[in-house]
């Protein structure tokens, strides 16, 4: 016959007849060797699952505040307020790190992928006490401290899979939901198993959110950082020692300088034979340098152009571009030009009379007719271009006015045809008159990241508009780029355009002219720029995870100590028969009274190999299944 798994209603106690359970004679089991064996791998079982919950989370943590503060960058103090970069500031509740933005995630990621997991752990350490707990009330009058049948299976379940379907089946069981009867009132057992596995299904929610939110704000960016250079590059600019003496006019350079012993600063009187031969008197002292700099190919100094805030053009000397110079922050001295220039041709009373004739008369200094003479320069003490009083020395600002014909064989044209401030000649041509004034300034500047930030324009003193006016109207360098630029300025689209693109010629010439009275200085401070990428990851969400990630460190260590506390005597071996190992074996194995084991294999019958016994089901008269076994042979078990 087969042998069925007893029901509810034949099953007898398998310890004796009369269902009771009292205290086994000790000194009776030791002398037939029945209990001499105990259920070993208690430390190795706690240790392990303890050290699974600390280790980990502990080693992930460390590594990840490890790359943190190892590899983290922070903006440096600028050596001055003004060198400041805008957006390069340390962010408050940030870190930059010098590490991939990728790899750091990926290790900050093993937490959320081990979390979940962690749970089983739990609760395998939280079962030694309920192990305890459950075998010390069995002797308690009042048995409602010990788990219904169903209340067993939720407490073996929620150890075994540590889930949160099991957690599920508990809540459902709680709220009643699914039952037909009054339910029986919770064991300890049950409340502490379902509310460990909720604290460490929550713990590992709150890992996986760190985490996410740590993916999510943490992101590569642009990082600036600044050094100082010491000594500061030569960014700066200041006069030569020549020029630091007297007014700096045509006569002092040409005539009184020579007799003091010294040359001049930018001009020099030509050679002898030059002048008897008809050439120019005056010559530019350092002409190649001159050329260079209005061509944009010197190696050391260039103009520049800064528009304010007003939309008013300076023209400065500044050092050609570099990749030095791209990743320098600086400030620096400078000398720096502003031309402002107004059409006055109707106020000249500039007319084309015939085909050939063009007269103007401005002043009784500045007069003539633009058929004989298309490109007329003359400089003057004051705006009213009254006359040239300039040999001497000028004031600052200094004054010129330009009467010029261009483009004498066609092209170039005003948009504005009726313009009155322009004159088309007869013979051919675009005719105006201009009024301009040259101021020379001082200039204090800084640089931050290949842009001004800061612009002081005061003015300078007499001798330094000296020297750009003295080389500029007593030598012929200017004159071929003014008219090349006047001839490009007629494309503009009214008079005043076209005198404020020959004033920002004239600055960018004069300038030029200028540039050899100058030589390098060091900047008063410099700071180098390197731009990197770096990883920035905001505080509050890495402490989150780390917190996360130590809470199952110190949820390890409480439940390491009361396991240890709790795991002594029987309680490994209840313990062990508390999981579905050891509920099988006890319904299956076919001795009354089980065995004393050291391992739970030792508790089957299979484990000696006595009989081959198989597990099915079958039918019961009521219509549900009965487990039962049968011998291996396919014979019914006797």
């Amino acid at each position: 016959m087969e042998t069925v798994f007893p029901t509810k209603d034949t099953m007898l106690d398998k310890t004796s007849a009369t269902t009771s359970y009292e205290p086994v004679d000790k000194s009776a089991i030791a002398e037939d060797g029945a209990r001499k064996a105990r259920m070993s791998g208690r430390f190795s079982d706690v240790f392990l699952n303890a050290l699974l919950l600390i280790v980990p989370m502990l080693l992930f943590s460390g590594a990840l505040l490890g790359l943190v503060f190892t590899y983290r960058v922070n903006h440096h103090e600028p050596l001055h307020s003004n060198l400041e970069i805008f957006g390069e500031t340390n962010e408050n509740g940030v870190y930059y790190v010098d590490f991939p933005a990728t790899r750091l995630i990926f290790i900050s990621s093993w937490s959320s992928s081990l979390a979940p997991m962690l749970g089983a752990s739990m609760l395998a350490l939280w079962s030694y006490p309920v192990a305890r707990k459950v075998f010390a009330s069995r002797n308690r009058e009042d048995k409602t401290s010990l788990p219904t049948p169903y209340q067993l299976a939720l407490v073996v379940n929620m150890l075994t899979t540590s889930g949160l379907r099991s957690l599920w089946q508990w809540i459902k069981y709680r709220l009643g939901m699914g039952w037909q009867s009054k339910r029986q009132s919770q064991s300890q057992a049950l409340h502490s198993v379902a509310a460990v596995l909720a604290i460490a299904t929550c713990l590992g929610f709150l890992v996986f959110a760190a985490d996410t939110w740590l993916h999510l704000t943490t992101k590569s960016i642009e990082f600036i950082q600044t050094q100082p250079l010491l000594p500061p590059p030569d960014y700066s600019f200041r006069l030569m020692e020549n020029c630091t003496y007297g007014n700096n006019s045509i006569m002092y350079q040409e005539f009184i300088a020579p007799v003091q012993g010294r040359g001049g600063c930018t001009i020099g009187v030509a050679d002898p034979a030059q002048i008897a031969a008809g050439g120019q008197q005056t010559i530019l002292l350092d002409g190649s340098e001159a050329v260079m700099v209005l061509n944009n190919v010197s190696d050391f100094i260039m103009v520049s152009t800064y528009v304010d805030g007003d939309g008013q053009p300076y023209s400065y000397l500044t050092i050609p571009p570099s990749p030095e110079r791209a990743a320098t922050d600086f400030t620096a001295d400078t000398y720096a030009m502003r031309t402002q220039c107004t059409p006055i041709s109707t106020e000249c009373d500039l007319r084309a009379v015939s085909q050939i004739s063009t007269p103007y008369s401005c002043s009784p200094g500045f007069h003539g007719d633009l058929y004989n003479e298309t490109w007329n320069m003359a400089y003057s003490s004051n705006s009213s271009l009254d006359g040239d009083r300039s040999v001497w020395g000028v004031q600052n600002p200094y004054y010129w006015g330009l009467a010029a014909a261009v483009n004498l064989v066609g092209g170039g044209t005003i948009l504005q045809a009726n313009d009155p401030e322009i004159v088309r000649r007869g013979a051919g041509g675009t005719a105006f008159v201009l009024n301009c004034s040259t101021t020379l300034i001082d200039l204090y500047y800084e640089s931050v990241n290949g842009t001004i930030t800061r612009f002081w324009p005061s003015s300078s003193n007499m001798s330094v508009a000296n020297i750009a006016q003295s080389t500029a109207q007593w030598t012929d360098f200017m004159e071929p780029y003014l008219q090349t630029a006047a001839s490009f300025a007629t494309l503009s689209s009214s008079a005043q355009e076209l005198a404020d693109k020959i004033a920002l010629a004239y600055s960018k010439a004069a300038l030029s002219n200028f540039a050899p009275a100058v030589l390098p200085a060091p900047a008063e401070v410099a700071q180098s720029r390197t731009t990197s990428l770096v990883t920035r990851i905001p505080a509050a969400p890495l402490y989150t995870l780390v917190i996360a990630n130590l809470l199952f460190v110190g949820a390890g260590i409480l439940l390491l100590v009361i396991a240890l506390s709790a795991s002594g005597g029987e309680t490994r071996d209840i313990q062990a028969r508390l999981s579905i190992v050891g509920i099988v074996a006890d319904r299956f194995e076919s001795d009354l009274e089980p065995k004393a084991a050291n391992t739970m294999e030792e508790i089957f019958e299979e484990d000696i190999g006595e009989k081959d016994l198989r597990v099915s089901f079958r039918r019961s008269h009521h219509g549900g299944y009965v487990l039962s076994t049968m011998e291996a042979n396919g014979l019914a078990r006797e």
